[in-house]
Parts: structure tokens; C-alpha cells; sequence
């Protein structure tokens, strides 16, 4: 939380404002472009990279868990998702 606080401090101190009084231009003078690209890189990995990776990550997981279910369920009943599908409409066509 305190990252999400400090991370806009470094480009909020370099914005600058031309004096010129017809047009009113607001611009990042950073002091060497190799701090620029760090910002710009270490942004897209703390906002970007990481937080798909860890949705990635949990998504995998929940299917996993999920497949597993699905395969221990059909291991005791000893049918598998699709003929308990074509089942139930057999079921249901003779009512």
C-alpha cells in the first residue's frame, strides 16, 4: 500500500512548465535517460507483470484443483462428465 503512495513522487518532482505564456506545456526533464527507462520498466513490472502473473498463477491453481475434483468424483462414481451428460438426457427423455 505505501508503494502505491510513493511510486508517482519520482515524476511529480521532474514535471517541469515552459515559461512560454502562449502554451502552457507540462513535461518530464529527467536527469539521465537511463532513470527514465528504469521508471519506465520498473512501472510495467510492479503494474503489470506481476499482478498477471500472480492471476495467472491462482487461475492455474483453482483449474487444477478443480480437475482434480472432477476426476475423483468420476473415479468413485466410475463415470466420467460425459455420460453422466448423455445419462441425464436419457433420464429425462423417459419421464
Amino acid at each position: 500500500m505505501l508503494d502505491a503512495q510513493l511510486w508517482p513522487i519520482p515524476p511529480s518532482l521532474l514535471n517541469h512548465t515552459d515559461d512560454d505564456p502562449t502554451v502552457y506545456i507540462c513535461r518530464e526533464l529527467w536527469p539521465k535517460a537511463t532513470a527514465r527507462q528504469f521508471f519506465t520498466v520498473t512501472s510495467l513490472v510492479l503494474q503489470y507483470v506481476i499482478p498477471v502473473g500472480v492471476i495467472t498463477y491462482c487461475y492455474s491453481c483453482v483449474s487444477l484443483a478443480l480437475t482434480r475434483r472432477a476426476r475423483a468424483k468420476a473415479s468413485i462414481t466410475g463415470r466420467t462428465a460425459a455420460s453422466r451428460c448423455h445419462g441425464d438426457r436419457e433420464q429425462v427423455n423417459h419421464r
